[in-house]
C-alpha cells in the first residue's frame, strides 16, 4: 500500500513538475497584436515598387515574459519574415529594401519590443499579366455561434535567438519556434471607438 502510494505521489510529482515546464515555456515570449487604423500607405523611395497599398496599420508587441534575457534575431528592413499569419494570403505587407542585414536585439525580463506594418490581403486581377494588388484584408465567412473565430485571425512570430551566419535566414525562420498572438477582429472601421 506505502509503495503504491509513493509510486502514484512520484507519478503525481513528475507531471505536475512536467506540466508547470510546459506552462513556463509557452509563456516565454507573450504576442499581442492590434488594428490601430485602415487606409493606403504611399512608397515614394522607387517608382517600380507598388506605392499604392492599402492595408490594416498593425501594432505587435513581443515581450519578454521569462526570468532571462532574450537574443532576438530579424532582418533590419525586411522584419515581416519574421511574422506569419493564420489566415490565407494575408500578410504584413514589405515595400522593399535598399540595405537588409539580420540585426540582434536583447530583451530584458518584461521589455518588449513593438513592430509597426501594415496588414494586407493578396487578391489577383484578372488581366492577362495576372497582376497582384494588395488590398484591406475582409471577413469572407459570418461569426455565427458554430463558428465563432470567423472574422478573426492570429500574428505568430518566429523566434530565432541563436543566428547562423553561414545558413540562409529564410532556412532558419523554417525551422523557428512560432509564438501566437490573441485573436483580432477584422470588423475594424476608422473613426470608432472599441471597448478593452
Amino acid at each position: 500500500m506505502t509503495r503504491h502510494l509513493l509510486a502514484s505521489f512520484s507519478f503525481f510529482t513528475l507531471f505536475s513538475a512536467s506540466k508547470i515546464k510546459a506552462q513556463v515555456a509557452q509563456s516565454e515570449l507573450l504576442i499581442t497584436a492590434e488594428i490601430t487604423g485602415a487606409g493606403a500607405i504611399i512608397y515614394q523611395q522607387s517608382p517600380v515598387i507598388n506605392s499604392n497599398v492599402s492595408g490594416f496599420f498593425v501594432k505587435l508587441v513581443v515581450k519578454n515574459n521569462s526570468q532571462l534575457e532574450k537574443s532576438l534575431w530579424f532582418m533590419n528592413c525586411s522584419w515581416q519574415e519574421n511574422w506569419v499569419t493564420d489566415r490565407a494570403a494575408t500578410f504584413l505587407y514589405n515595400g522593399g529594401c535598399t540595405r537588409n542585414f539580420p540585426k540582434k536585439t536583447v530583451l530584458k525580463p518584461q521589455e518588449s519590443i513593438a513592430f509597426y506594418g501594415i496588414l494586407v490581403q493578396a487578391v489577383q486581377k484578372e488581366t492577362r499579366k495576372k497582376e497582384i494588388t494588395y488590398v484591406i484584408p475582409i471577413s469572407t465567412v459570418q461569426r455565427s455561434i458554430s463558428n465563432p473565430l470567423a472574422g478573426k485571425m492570429k500574428f505568430g512570430f518566429k523566434e530565432i535567438n541563436n543566428y547562423e551566419p553561414d545558413k540562409p535566414f529564410s532556412e532558419q525562420l523554417l525551422e523557428a519556434k512560432t509564438w501566437w498572438s490573441n485573436s483580432i477582429d477584422l470588423d475594424f472601421t476608422n473613426n470608432s471607438f472599441h471597448k478593452q
